[in-house]
């Protein structure tokens, strides 16, 4: 009898955690804590409890807002 489980294609996550959010945004992680800290920048966070969760989808539509565009 075979109890390997079938290959499952790999998950995407649909939040980052505060590591990995910096890390897709290619900033530091102080930087991201203070762009968290000043709710003005507008980054999406969720807070569960003591988690930070950023939605993945949410965080580049941030991103993408924030292009320069040439004058």
């Amino acid at each position: 009898m075979n109890d390997e489980r079938p290959n499952r294609p790999a998950c995407e996550p649909i939040g980052l955690n505060p590591v990995q959010a910096a890390r897709a945004l290619s900033i530091s992680r102080r930087t991201l804590s203070a762009l968290v800290a000043n709710r003005d920048s507008g980054i999406p966070v969720v807070r569960l409890g003591k988690r930070v969760v950023f939605p993945r989808a949410r965080l580049q539509e941030w991103l993408e807002s924030r292009i320069e565009r040439p004058r």
